[in-house]
């Protein structure tokens, strides 16, 4: 459990994070239709990072109430080191640009899947 004591720290910090910019955004759905990889590329790189990290991190978030070790799988994928971090968002954008039409919460979330299995969950937590 040692190498995972921050992740817990991690997810709390972004779950706030997260819950304020749908706050935020919540007025705003017209933006989240139009949003493409395109629009993330031209955001500035800091931006970009924090929109992929903060999806990643819902993701993991979200198996780790549902399969624990799909959610290890997604740490230790993404959040294993910072110079793993910057490999693997440089994959990313490298996707991005593929895949440049598509809304950039697909293509992260297919980036995932092909790494640690589909995150499709048939009970509901706590069941």
């Amino acid at each position: 459990m040692g190498k995972y004591k921050y992740f817990r720290i991690f997810q709390q910090f972004f779950l706030i994070a997260f819950l304020g910019l749908a706050v935020l955004g919540a007025n705003q759905p017209a933006l989240a239709n139009k949003l493409t990889a395109t629009t993330v590329l031209g955001w500035d790189k800091d931006t970009e990072s924090l929109y992929v990290t903060t999806s990643i991190l819902m993701a993991a978030i979200v198996s780790a109430n549902n399969d624990l070790k799909q959610s290890h799988c997604i740490n230790d994928w993404y959040f294993g080191d910072k110079t793993l971090r910057e490999k693997r968002i440089q994959e990313i954008r490298a996707l991005f640009k593929q895949y440049s039409a598509k809304h950039p919460s697909v293509i992260i979330l297919a980036a995932l899947e092909r790494q640690c299995g589909k995150l499709v969950y048939t009970k509901k937590a706590g069941e």
